[in-house]
């Protein structure tokens, strides 16, 4: 109430907070009258579909939907990829994203991110290899993925992820690519002498 009395008496919100000593943002919440029945009981009515808050005069002041069991909410996503990408790395991948959102079950798709995006650098047999690793040590971390594959690998070449990722028959095997370079000696320049 404080705030609208220093705001009627032309204060500026930037020294009715300063006054109050609130943020902005809490000023301009009281001025536009949302935290109006903030700290008062009020009569609710609950349906199956829908919410009803009633004033102290019965009069409806707001109305939300109910989500169902298991439905989110606004602006949520599932926060675990619930295996996709993992079920072309075999069972092993499989059996890593449990531990994954046991370990960290408000970040588990961040997680489960690193760990695929490793496929940019490294061949799937060698995150498959990196992720029984792990898997065996407990260490379920895609920092830990990261660093095994990293330390018993090498990592792809451009020419190689090219070859793989735009080829039509990247699923046959590895197929050499005609662009793709052999070795580095069939590059060279041939000298004169």
């Amino acid at each position: 109430m404080q705030a609208v009395l220093l705001h009627r008496q032309g204060a500026s919100k930037r020294a009715i907070s300063r006054a109050l000593k609130c943020g902005r943002n809490t000023v301009t919440r009281l001025l536009t009258g949302h935290d109006e029945h903030a700290s008062d009981f009020l009569p609710v009515r609950i349906t199956s579909t829908q919410v009803f808050i009633y004033s102290h005069d019965l009069r409806c002041i707001a109305t939300h939907d109910r989500l169902q069991k298991g439905q989110l909410g606004r602006g949520r996503a599932p926060a675990t990829p619930r295996g996709e990408g993992f079920d072309e790395l075999g069972q092993e991948a499989v059996d890593f994203l449990p531990g994954l959102e046991r370990a960290f079950p408000r970040y588990t798709a961040h997680h489960a991110r690193k760990v695929l995006a490793l496929r940019e650098r490294y061949k799937t047999s060698d995150r498959v290899a990196a992720i029984k690793h792990a898997l065996r040590f407990g260490a379920v971390d895609s920092a830990a993925v990261a660093r095994i594959v990293e330390s018993q690998a090498s990592p792809r070449t451009l020419d190689e992820y090219a070859c793989r990722t735009g080829s039509a028959s990247a699923a046959r095997g590895p197929a050499p690519c005609a662009n793709m370079v052999t070795s580095p000696a069939s590059k060279r320049p041939r000298s004169r002498e």
